[in-house]
């Protein structure tokens, strides 16, 4: 079950979150942050979300750690896209 922090912020029953500000979203599971980039256009709850620099590398405690795999790359996008959903935002992953 997903609960509504405040405009910018989802957290899940499930164990992770989300939080995201001007220039950068983090997705947290485990006290794991994963940070990448986004960009708001034209109208504010329009954002584009670069979430291939997530599959990069994984921040476990902020050290750099393995990248993600396929299945892990593919979860987060998910709970991404459903915490996204559940706010009501217009959104597009690059």
């Amino acid at each position: 079950m997903l609960k509504k922090i405040n405009e910018a912020e989802v957290r899940s029953t499930e164990g992770f979150k989300i939080r995201y500000g001007k220039d950068s979203m983090t997705y947290w599971e485990n006290s794991a942050p994963i940070s990448f980039e986004i960009e708001h256009f034209g109208n504010p709850s329009e954002m584009i979300i670069y979430l291939e620099d997530a599959r990069k590398v994984l921040m476990r405690r902020g050290e750099n750690g393995p990248a993600l795999t396929e299945c892990e790359f593919s979860l987060v996008e998910k709970r991404i896209a459903d915490c996204l959903d559940f706010l009501g935002r217009k959104y597009s992953f690059r």
